[in-house]
């Protein structure tokens, strides 16, 4: 068994022990594990360990899974680490040491417990993060740049960070990053905001000269909101997801994206018309327009307002 590269352990509900000698698998890359008593798994020895999942059952405990994640510290030389349906209120102080620099993806998936992120700006290598279903979080602040005291202490967070998910957040209020000296998120590349129904306004001061995919779910909250969307001049892909309220798009921001190459709208079936400011994108060659009814009934084939779009090259209305 020492050539074993993945164990999966699902659906053993009785299970209380992992093998003796579990840690001298030299070749296992991934261990799936959901069970109490887990510290044979020596998984801070495996140093040839690159890629971890840890799936958490349904049945778990909040005390028994914050035990079992501190126990599972992995390797300083693990790579990807992700987190499945923990329900521990907080995640260990490891998963953001900066011991952990080989660190290049993150994913916090169904976490429905944790109240607060750790502090992943710290690790100096990530630059994949993605953030699903984390129920509890009402605000994210410096303490996820990893500066508790958002005083912008002059040291770049988020330094190698490319691209950035966040997902299914239902009670998520509030984005700050930390202001001062310090950048924040220098190299982002793409920036997915959906499906988190009370976040009223990105940070003003996200790093816009990098950005060039953002995929963001607005609502009527957005339009209101007096915090303006930043603009983004080297954007060339959007995505914008509504809902049953959302009733426009904010025209004056669209028309500042000037590097817009492709446009998709989706979900906003309240929508009657489009910005006026998309004929002035003259670099837009895509527009995807999906579940949005009456936008595709005016600007299909044969629309009223077909012509308004029909200086886009490549347009795809409904599926």
């Amino acid at each position: 068994m020492n050539s074993l590269r993945h164990l999966e352990i699902e659906g053993t509900y009785m299970l209380k022990y992992l093998p003796q000698g579990i840690g001298r698998l030299t070749g296992l890359r991934t261990l799936t594990d959901s069970r109490d008593e887990s510290r044979e798994a020596e998984l801070d020895k495996k140093q040839h360990l690159r890629a971890l999942t840890l799936e958490f059952g349904n049945d778990g405990r909040l005390d028994d899974d914050e035990d079992v994640l501190e126990i599972l510290k992995p390797h300083t030389n693990l790579k990807e680490f992700i987190i499945w349906s923990y329900k521990g209120s907080k995640l260990p102080k490891w998963i953001e040491d900066l011991v952990f620099s080989n660190l290049v993806k993150v994913e916090l998936m169904g976490c429905e417990g944790c109240k607060q992120l750790p502090g992943l700006g710290k690790l100096p290598s990530l630059k994949y993060l993605n953030i699903y279903s984390l129920a509890e979080v009402r605000k994210v602040g410096g303490e996820f740049s990893g500066d508790a005291n958002n005083d912008g202490s002059g040291v770049v967070s988020f330094p190698k960070l490319e691209t950035l998910i966040f997902k299914d957040m239902p009670n998520w209020e509030e984005w700050e990053l930390r202001e001062g000296d310090g950048q924040v998120m220098p190299s982002l590349v793409e920036l997915s905001v959906k499906w988190c129904p009370k976040l009223k306004a990105l940070p003003h001061n996200l790093p816009p000269e990098l950005l060039q995919r953002l995929s963001l779910g607005l609502s009527n909250d957005w339009m209101s909101s007096e915090a303006p969307l930043p603009i983004f001049p080297n954007l060339n892909h959007l995505e914008i997801w509504g809902n049953d309220e959302l009733t426009s798009l904010p025209g004056g921001w669209l028309g500042q994206l000037k590097a817009l190459q492709t446009l998709e709208i989706y979900n906003c079936n309240r929508m009657e018309s489009l910005p006026e400011e998309l004929q002035h994108l003259t670099k837009l060659q895509q527009l995807n327009i999906r579940s949005c009814r009456v936008l595709e009934e005016r600007y299909g084939d044969g629309g009223e307002d077909r012509d308004k779009i029909a200086n886009i090259p490549s347009i795809i209305i409904g599926c």
